[in-house]
């Protein structure tokens, strides 16, 4: 009997935790990500679609190596 309340306690110790380090970790990882790109990298944050309807931009490649691709793959 011990046991079964014992475990019960915690999984919901174990929900709860989790549920406030991701919070945090999210908050503070991706604001302070946010803040370092805005001081350090601002065309970053400032980029608009490539052309109208797409956020797709053309490759500046003006040719295709094989030799290249392959070593990619």
């Amino acid at each position: 009997m011990i046991k079964k309340i014992t475990q019960r306690l915690i999984a919901v110790i174990q929900k709860i935790l989790i549920t406030v380090f991701l919070t945090l970790l999210y908050i503070f990882g991706f604001g302070i990500m946010f803040l370092l790109a805005a001081i350090f990298n601002r065309r970053l944050l400032r980029q608009g679609p490539a052309s109208e309807g797409t956020l797709w931009s053309e490759s500046q490649a003006d040719t295709v190596d094989i030799e290249t691709s392959m070593r990619q793959s």
